[in-house]
C-alpha cells in the first residue's frame, strides 16, 4: 500500500499530465491498494482515462473510492472484471458513491462518468439488482445519453444478471447508451432475451453494432421469437452487423431456419429485405443440417458464419459442399471445425470449393474456411496442395496430420511451402 500510496501522490502532483493509464497489481491488491492509490487523488483534478482494476480481489469498498474519484472525472475506459467479491453491493456502492461525488464537484458535469467509452465488469457476481443500478444511475438518465460524447461498450458476461436484467439492458440499447453488449453466460433464458430484443426495438434506429447472446440458455421458442422481432423490427438495428449466438445448445434445426430467414436478404422470406449482421456465430447451437444449409442458402448479407461443433458429421458436411460449388458468392469467412466429420465428407467438400464457379457473374469471395476438428487423410493432404496452386486466395485452418516420426521435418518443411495452409494443433 505504501508504495500504491507515493504512485498515487506523483499522479495528483503532476495533475495527470503524462500518465493516462494505469494498469497495476494483481489479485493481492485488494480494495486496501486501491484505497491507497485513489485517495490522493481525491482532491486532485484527476486526468486518468484508462484504469483496469481486474482482478484484484475488489469488494464494495473498493468500488465505492472508485467511484468517489473517477465518477466526477473524465474517465473513458473503466476495468473491473474477475472481481467475484463486488457482486450487487459493489455495484451500488460505485455508482453511489460517484452520483454523490458528481454532486459535490465544482466545475463538473451533472452526471456520472459522462466520459466513459468502455466499461468491463465481468465476472463480479452481478446480479439484476446491480444492473439496475446502472441503468438508473450510470447509462441511461436521460442527461447522460443525451450529453454523452459516444455510445459505450459494456461487457457484463459471465454474470448471474437473470431474466429479470432483460429489460434493463433493452433500455440501455434504446436509448443509445450502447454501441457494443456482451452478456455471455449470464443466465437470461428465451424471457431475459426477448425482452432484452422488444425493449431494445422500442427506439428507432439503435446504434448497437455488436450483440453477444452467447450460452443464455435461448431455445427454439426463443430463438422463434428472437427471429420474428428481428424479421419484423429490423429497421430499429440499422448498425447491427455482429451477433454471437454460440453455446445456446437448444436453439435446434428449427430455431437455425427461423434465424436464418429473419437474417435474409430475400424479400420472399423477410419483407424488409434490409439485413444488416455481417457476422453470425452459430456454433454449439445444434443447428442441425437443415440449419446450416439454410444459413448458407438464405443468408446473403453475412461475411463471417460460423457452425463450429454443431455435430454435423460426415452428412452435413457433404450437404454444405452443395453450397459451396465454386466457393461462395457472399461469405469470405466460413468456420465448419469441430463437426467430426470423417476424411471423405471433407475431400468431398473440398473439391466442391476447387469446382469452376457455376455462376461467373457472381464470383467467388471466400478466404478463410476452417476445418479443424474433422479427419483428414492423405486425399485430403493431395487436394489441398491442388488448392493451394489453383486457389491461393483460400487459406484452410485444419488439424495437423499425424506423421511418422522420421517424416515430420519434412511435413514442417512443406507448411513453409504452402502460404494458404493454416494449421490447428489439436
Amino acid at each position: 500500500p505504501e508504495a500504491l500510496t507515493m504512485l498515487g501522490k506523483a499522479l495528483a502532483t503532476t495533475g495527470g499530465q503524462f500518465i493516462k493509464e494505469v494498469s497495476i497489481g494483481d489479485e493481492s491488491m485488494g480494495d486496501e491498494g486501491v484505497v491507497a492509490l485513489l485517495q490522493p487523488l481525491q482532491d486532485a483534478s484527476c486526468q486518468l482515462e484508462h484504469v483496469d482494476f481486474g482482478f484484484k480481489s475488489l469488494s464494495s469498498s473498493g468500488t465505492a473510492i472508485i467511484g468517489q474519484v473517477l465518477g466526477p472525472s473524465g474517465m473513458k475506459k473503466l476495468e473491473i472484471y474477475r472481481n467475484p467479491n463486488i457482486g450487487n453491493d459493489g455495484i451500488l456502492a460505485l455508482v453511489s458513491n460517484a452520483k454523490n461525488a458528481v454532486e459535490t464537484h465544482e466545475n463538473t458535469q451533472q452526471f456520472i462518468f459522462s466520459s466513459l467509452k468502455f466499461l468491463d465488469i465481468s465476472e463480479c457476481t452481478v446480479g439484476s439488482k446491480g444492473m439496475e443500478a446502472l441503468t438508473n444511475h450510470l447509462l441511461s438518465s436521460e442527461e447522460a445519453t443525451t450529453q454523452r460524447p459516444k455510445a459505450m461498450e459494456l461487457i457484463a458476461s459471465l454474470n448471474p444478471l437473470s431474466p429479470e436484467s432483460g429489460p434493463m439492458l433493452g433500455k440501455l440499447i434504446a436509448t443509445n447508451a450502447l454501441c457494443k453488449l456482451s452478456v455471455k453466460k449470464c443466465q437470461l433464458g428465451d424471457d431475459g432475451i426477448l425482452s432484452l430484443m422488444e425493449t431494445a426495438s422500442s427506439s428507432s434506429s439503435v446504434v448497437l453494432s455488436f450483440l453477444d447472446l452467447s450460452q443464455n440458455g435461448l431455445t427454439t421458442l426463443g430463438a422463434r421469437g428472437m427471429a420474428n422481432i428481428l424479421k419484423t423490427q429490423q429497421q430499429e438495428f440499422p448498425f447491427l452487423t455482429e451477433l454471437n449466438l454460440s453455446g445456446n445448445g437448444e436453439i435446434g434445426p428449427e430455431g437455425a431456419v427461423e434465424l436464418a430467414k429473419a437474417l435474409s436478404d430475400d424479400e420472399k422470406d423477410n419483407h424488409s429485405s434490409s439485413a444488416t449482421i455481417r457476422t453470425l456465430d452459430m456454433g454449439s447451437t445444434t443447428c442441425g443440417i437443415e440449419g446450416a444449409t439454410a444459413l448458407l442458402q438464405h443468408c446473403s448479407s453475412l461475411k463471417s458464419l460460423r457452425l463450429f461443433d454443431n455435430n454435423l458429421q460426415c452428412e452435413g458436411l457433404r450437404n454444405i459442399a452443395l453450397h459451396l460449388q465454386g466457393g461462395h458468392s457472399t461469405l469470405e469467412h466460413l468456420d465448419l471445425g469441430g463437426n467430426r466429420a470423417k476424411a471423405p465428407a471433407v475431400a468431398i467438400l473440398l473439391r466442391s470449393v476447387l469446382k469452376e464457379n457455376p455462376d461467373p457473374n457472381f464470383p467467388s469471395v471466400l478466404n478463410t474456411l476452417e476445418l479443424g476438428g474433422n479427419q483428414g487423410s492423405d486425399e485430403v493432404e493431395e487436394i489441398l496442395v491442388e488448392m493451394s496452386k489453383s486457389r491461393p486466395e483460400i487459406d484452410v485452418a485444419r488439424d495437423k496430420p499425424k506423421a511418422p516420426q522420421n517424416q515430420q521435418q519434412q511435413q514442417d518443411g512443406n507448411l513453409f511451402q504452402n502460404p494458404n495452409t493454416s494449421w490447428v494443433q489439436n
